[in-house]
């Protein structure tokens, strides 16, 4: 018998392909079993209702600030859907700074302007999807069909370590109180500021039998996956651009199949969220560079605007992948423009003002919670009382480096050697998520590398500024924290743009039929690898469809014994028994017993969190 294992690191947990069975420690899948057919399928159908009505209203906010911005609206609806999500996004960051997520408010506001936004947009909203029911028809009946399945995959467990150790304590918190003040002082991950915690806690404010958890992450997964395969769909000959931006698609849809598959669709962690948005943005980028003849260039630089700073508002490691895109995407429109500025400033403009309504109110909500602008960052530090020691941060962030590198030794140990790269290889081998997001790729980057390299002819589907943001960000990531869950869907991007440009039939200068059949075979072979992985992998952990769970159809969240804790204020915190993590135990919950944390006044959680000062003697002791 093949055993599991899950790896506890601080930062996740891995699935291990020396093990995986479809049973998980604690986590008793079989007790659904006694649970009646009708059971999952009522829930089947609630989750994907609830979906649809996210999706309809999302896409009506979406729709409402392109005809804002001065536009028509977006070729591509998942384009309206993503700059829809950004800007709720953005107004929630800017709510809570005065209401809990929990509030009713938030979604009657939602339901609001996306309703009044669909409204406004009904007409080239209604052409659009109706020219897609005429032209995609089968299609979309295949994503109807994989929306039922997904939404079966949703209803499994909470699998995520990170979960109980600060992803549940954050979405309650954000739920329970507008934002708090020092909230790192009681436990320096509550400052992570991912804006991903505000979108799951204003969902669990809505009427349903399930948590935000099950709901959140499949709308925005549907629409990457629906954008990738309507973009994939034809395989007929053509002109060499559209061939090659299907084949760049069809890439793209892979890591986003195993993220179904192997039900991270039922999460509170931000990085898949990030792989979401990471592909999404790689289409939008594709677009604009022109890889697609048939698109406008010109139209969609709202849209990478609005997926660049949601990125970051929802992890601070997409710094790096959008900032590189945004100034390459501000580069093409000037360039598009170069006879015509004041074009080019009335498409920048919109975008520009999207990125400030996110990343302003992300800024200050880190600054509010731990005293720095962009924790863990501790660039720019403010002194105020509130502010989270500096040694701390920097310890916080000497770890998640460290551990990337070499789960569970000491950062003293990895931190400023390379003895670390060997032994990380090699664990690469046995995580799934390293072999789908990292090995994978990174074989048909390397197959698409050669190949090129041994040709003699300029590639003209080749778009170096589409490949090198990517590139930029893959470096970056393995310079900082080489966690193949931090990767997102950069390496999978550059493979993509590099299977674009290999040699298709009637392309000018491609070789013999006999090197086509080897390029394109060789990729083929490397896919059809991946597809088989995904689906072993995707029988292993949950089997090929989640009976309901013991509760209701749910499955509970993990729970924690805590014990109490006076600080010398005589706040009380709450402390798990064993190991560092609260799950949902009751605020504030803490593994760290802090004896000079306090409130700013007493027996107000909400008025926020800081130290009492040091003695004169231990004054400048990071502690």
């Amino acid at each position: 018998m093949i055993a599991w294992e899950t790896r506890s690191s601080g930062l996740g947990a891995e699935a291990r392909l020396e093990a995986a069975p479809r049973v998980l420690p604690n986590l008793d899948f079989a007790a659904g079993e006694r649970r009646s057919p009708l059971l999952m399928i009522t829930s089947m159908l609630l989750i994907t209702g609830s979906w649809i009505v996210l999706a309809g209203l999302l896409i009506g906010l979406g729709a409402a600030t392109w005809r804002l911005c001065g536009a028509s609206t977006p070729v591509h609806l998942s384009s309206a859907f993503f700059v829809g999500w950004a800007v709720w996004i953005g107004i929630l960051q800017l709510l809570h700074f005065w209401i809990p997520m929990s509030e009713a408010a938030v979604s009657a506001l939602l339901i609001a302007l996306g309703g009044m936004g669909s409204i406004w947009s009904r007409r080239p909203l209604s052409a659009r999807l109706g020219a897609a029911l005429r032209e995609h028809s089968l299609i979309l009946f295949g994503l109807a069909v994989f929306a039922l399945w997904l939404s079966n995959r949703s209803l499994g467990p909470l699998l995520a370590v990170d979960a109980g150790l600060y992803h549940l304590s954050s979405i309650q918190w954000a739920s329970d109180y507008p934002l708090v003040t020092g909230l790192g002082n009681l436990h320096g991950r509550l400052a992570f500021n991912s804006a991903a915690f505000l979108w799951l806690s204003s969902l669990d404010s809505w009427p349903a039998m399930f948590r935000s958890f099950n709901v959140a992450l499949g709308p925005l997964l549907l629409a990457a996956i629906a954008r990738m395969a309507l973009r994939t769909k034809a395989w007929s000959s053509g002109t060499e651009a559209p061939q090659a931006t299907r084949v760049f698609h069809a890439a793209l849809l892979l890591p986003l199949l195993y993220a179904a598959a192997v039900m991270h669709v039922s999460s509170t962690n931000p990085d898949w969220i990030v792989l979401i948005l990471g592909g999404v943005l790689a289409s939008e980028l594709a677009d604009l560079m022109g890889l697609d003849t048939d698109a406008n260039p010109s139209g969609n630089f709202l849209a990478i605007a609005a997926l660049c700073a949601a990125g970051i508002t929802v992890k601070l490691s997409f710094a790096a992948l959008g900032g590189a895109v945004l100034a390459i995407a501000t580069v093409q429109v000037l360039r598009l423009h170069s006879e015509h500025q004041r074009n080019a400033l009335r498409d920048l403009l919109p975008g520009i003002l999207l990125v400030l309504l996110l990343l302003i109110p992300w800024s200050l909500r880190s600054f509010e919670m731990s005293g720095y602008p962009a924790y863990p960052s501790t660039l720019f530090a403010v002194d105020v009382p509130w502010r989270v020691p500096e040694a701390r941060v920097e310890s916080e962030l000497r770890w998640i480096r460290s551990w990337a590198r070499a789960p569970g030794q000491s950062p003293d140990h990895v931190m400023g050697n390379a003895d670390w790269i060997v032994p990380w290889f090699k664990d690469r081998l046995r995580s799934s998520d390293s072999v789908a997001l990292l090995l994978f790729p990174l074989a048909l980057s390397a197959w698409g590398i050669l190949w090129l390299g041994l040709r003699r002819t300029t590639v003209s589907s080749l778009k170096p500024l589409l490949i090198g943001p990517f590139a930029f960000a893959v470096l970056v990531w393995f310079a900082v924290a080489p966690d193949p869950r931090f990767l997102g869907s950069s390496l999978w991007a550059c493979a993509a743009g590099l299977l674009a440009a290999m040699p298709r039939r009637g392309t000018a200068g491609d070789g013999s039929d006999l090197g086509r059949m080897i390029a394109r075979g060789g990729a083929a072979l490397c896919t059809l690898g991946f597809l088989a992985f995904v689906g072993y992998m995707g029988s292993r952990v949950g089997g090929a469809y989640i009976r309901p769970g013991p509760s209701d159809g749910r499955y509970p969240v993990q729970r924690v014994q805590t014990e109490e804790f006076r600080t010398r204020s005589g706040l009380i915190l709450n402390i798990p028994r064993k190991g560092d993590r609260c799950w949902e135990a009751p605020l504030p919950c803490t593994p760290f017993a802090t004896p000079r944390l306090r409130l700013q006044i007493d027996g107000r959680l909400d008025s926020g969190f800081e130290l009492e000062p040091l003695e004169a003697s231990g004054r400048g002791a990071g502690a």
